[in-house]
């Protein structure tokens, strides 16, 4: 039976607890623990043990431990995350980013993947599991998984303004003159005399006996009569330039760079939550839910109307030979081995280049489908010229992994044109022969 690992000390260390880590179904810091504690944690948390519960007996808002409970709650939550791992049939450690993410998520009930605020974080905003799972260093692969819909954003925590050059978040405002760009401008009360319509500060106005204008040497005695106050506007001390505004600017603090406010890039922070289909890509046979991605990826028909297109062309077909046809089957021979191999998230990538790549030389008129054995079936209507296989060929001949195992394909091909297609001909009898013909 598994235990659970106690730090109780400085000596505990992690190093001494992976040596036997499947002897552990979980881990727990006791608050006599006189260690590094933000030091473990971290370190914990981008180890091999990096999806097992770490608790608590002491109160800890790191973002990267669990709950805070005692001992006989923490075997609760540790059978709890021992019984789920148990049925997922899956290797773990091929794991990528992803599905890391997303298996950390689906361990932990209710868990929402929360920014926290961090004023030494370029972006003002941190997720610490994504830092610790990630290859990269960057959080685009998080908003991969939202656009895939394993992830949703449902709650925003902030909206943050970066610098256009560097993503900085660090930037301050300045205030400047419109004309000279220098900062020595100051607000100023500014009098308009209506006998010559001169214009300026007030205090240029200002002369022993009262208001003055310097200009035409009017006394200004009535407001609204002989002169006007209009709002409060800018003045440059270095040009005298006076305008209604300040030319502002953000300055990023890291880069220097000079923003205009209205361009600077914005960037909102939220909650995330595992989806029900994020649930089911970690629970569902993952052969098939790469080819369900695929297909979506390829603007597939069902393989009904597939059928039913092809018995329309069959008999279109038979009336007149000059609407020649072709149909493909592509069928990849060792999925379960490749995915056991390199991860679904690697074989998703592959997957989601190889879709893009058959969809640039097919046309508008193609059809694509794939049935429930995970074969994919092209239509091309109006098609007699071979060549269609050795281009897919090469398409899947560039995207093999430079190292490691290599997808093994099939590819059969029926050419109408070629071959005799009497009235007993339909759509399985093609079908199923191209299924069993040999390459």
């Amino acid at each position: 039976m598994k235990k659970i690992a106690i730090f109780k000390s400085s000596e505990d260390t992690l190093d001494k607890f992976l040596d036997a880590k499947d002897e552990f179904k979980g881990f727990y810091i006791s608050n006599r623990f006189d260690g590094d504690i933000d030091a473990l944690v971290s370190s914990f948390r981008t180890s091999t043990v990096w999806y097992y519960p770490l608790l608590t007996e002491f109160e800890n808002k790191d973002a990267l431990l669990d709950e805070c409970v005692d001992l006989k709650e923490a075997e609760e939550i540790c059978d709890r995350f021992e019984n789920i791992i148990s049925n997922l049939k899956m290797n773990i450690e091929l794991f990528k980013q992803e599905e890391r993410l997303l298996l950390y998520m689906y361990l932990r009930e209710d868990f929402s993947l929360e920014p926290v605020f961090d004023e030494n974080s370029l972006g003002l905003y941190r997720y610490p599991i994504v830092e610790c799972l990630s290859t990269n260093n960057d959080i685009d692969w998080v908003h991969a998984l939202v656009k895939k819909e394993f992830l949703s954003f449902f709650t925003l925590v902030d909206r943050v303004r970066l610098c256009t050059k560097c993503d900085s978040a660090h930037l301050y405002f300045i205030d400047s003159c419109q004309k000279c760009k220098s900062i020595n401008i100051k607000e100023v009360k500014l009098l308009h005399c209506f006998s010559c319509g001169y214009v300026d500060d007030e205090t240029s106005f200002q002369a022993q006996d009262g208001l003055v204008c310097p200009k035409c040497r009017e006394n200004l005695k009535l407001i609204g009569v002989d002169y006007d106050l209009p709002a409060s506007q800018y003045k440059c001390q270095e040009c005298a330039y006076i305008s209604e505004e300040p030319l502002i600017e953000a300055r990023c603090i890291r880069c220097k760079e000079l923003n205009a406010p209205e361009k600077l890039n914005i960037y909102e922070y939220h909650k995330l939550k595992l989806t029900l289909f994020g649930r089911e890509y970690l629970l569902s046979d993952q052969k098939k839910a790469l080819f369900s991605i695929f297909s979506q990826n390829l603007r597939y028909i069902k393989i009904n109307e597939f059928k039913m297109f092809l018995n329309w062309i069959i008999s279109a077909y038979k009336r007149n030979k000059d609407f020649p046809f072709v149909v493909v089957l592509l069928e990849f021979s060792n999925m379960d081995d490749i995915i056991e191999f390199y991860g679904l998230t690697k074989m998703n990538e592959l997957f989601s280049e190889l879709s893009k790549r058959i969809l640039e030389f097919l046309r508008d008129t193609d059809m694509l489908s794939v049935d429930d054995k995970y074969a994919t079936w092209i239509l091309l209507p109006t098609t007699s010229k071979k060549g269609i296989e050795d281009r897919l060929l090469n398409e899947i001949k560039n995207l093999q992994p430079s190292v490691g195992p290599k997808l093994e394909v099939e590819l059969k091909t029926f050419y109408s044109a070629q071959e005799s297609i009497d009235d007993q001909c339909e759509v399985n009898y093609i079908m199923d022969n191209l299924k069993q013909k040999e390459d």
